[in-house]
């Protein structure tokens, strides 16, 4: 139900959310699925909606199998009208009800200042079968924030502290053993 993506800068974790997003979006036989960009603002909202903007053009067929539209920025398929569309954590505390998401990228964790945006979408997920958020990010500065609370966390699923078989931590970093050599 959620996966913690966490690699070094420049490791194209943006294109991997978007094909994902595609993916979910042309094979997932659920009905009706809202699917989320999600971005610390606007412009990083944009950029993972932008990549699969971009892999749809490419491909005639899946240009005939939807409609892109700039505004409101948005892709709809046009077999059930699911859609996919951009949202920025720059939110009030209810800015961002009355989703029901089914598949979410939050991209670039590390950026956002607070976990507004990420709340709203969780319960939204509430009644979904197969509902899943996908955080991708690079490290984060030293402190508190909620990029380092799921890097945390992911670190003791992956020692076995924590059993969570709906978590699933994906970390590329350099080992300590080897920063302290």
């Amino acid at each position: 139900r959620e996966c913690f993506y966490y690699v070094p800068r420049k490791n194209s974790k943006t294109t991997f959310a978007a094909a994902l997003m595609l993916v979910i979006l042309f094979t997932d036989r659920a009905w009706r699925m809202q699917l989320y960009c999600c971005g610390a603002d606007q412009d990083q909202a944009g950029i993972c909606h932008g990549i699969m903007v971009a892999m749809i053009e490419a491909n005639p067929e899946l240009s005939r199998r939807c409609r892109i539209y700039r505004s409101p920025v948005k892709i709809v398929l046009l077999a059930d009208k699911s859609v996919v569309v951009p949202l920025t954590n720059v939110a009030t505390k209810k800015s961002k009800h009355g989703k029901n998401a089914h598949f979410v990228t939050y991209d670039e964790t590390h950026a956002w200042e607070n976990d507004v945006l990420l709340e709203a979408i969780y319960t939204s997920m509430a009644m979904r079968k197969q509902g899943m958020e996908l955080h991708t990010t690079t490290a984060d500065h030293v402190g508190e924030s909620l990029c380092n609370r799921k890097y945390e966390y992911a670190k003791q699923v992956l020692a076995g502290v924590i059993k969570d078989a709906r978590f699933f931590p994906i970390i590329y970093e350099i080992p300590q053993s080897v920063i302290d050599d």
